[in-house]
């Protein structure tokens, strides 16, 4: 049985569009995984985490989109149910002082 493991996507981003790491791994027993994404800064802080996947590495779907929004900090999952070939989460908004975001996924 393969132990669950963690990967990043990005980690501290401040800029507004990020495109994060390619996951193609290999998946966990189950075929599931979840993505948490976190944005922390002072005050209010948003994020917009959209989550995608695609079966070739080209073509990209929309899995869901994370969207965060709290004062100094805000944590969010989605759920991913099928073992997609590979999977990006890209961050495509950031507001806040000294707003930082990242984003991670266990397999």
């Amino acid at each position: 049985m393969n132990k669950p493991r963690a990967f990043s996507f990005f980690a501290k981003e401040a800029a507004a569009t990020v495109t994060g790491e390619i996951f193609s791994g290999q998946w966990s027993n189950v075929g599931k995984a979840m993505v948490q994404a976190v944005v922390s800064g002072t005050g209010a802080v948003t994020a917009t985490v959209p989550v995608y996947g695609s079966n070739d590495g080209e073509n990209w779907h929309t899995i869901g989109t994370i969207a965060l929004n709290d004062a100094d900090v805000d944590s969010d999952i989605l759920g991913i149910d099928y073992p997609w070939m590979f999977i990006r989460v890209d961050l495509t908004a950031i507001t806040g002082t000294d707003a930082v975001a990242s984003a991670t996924m266990a397999v």
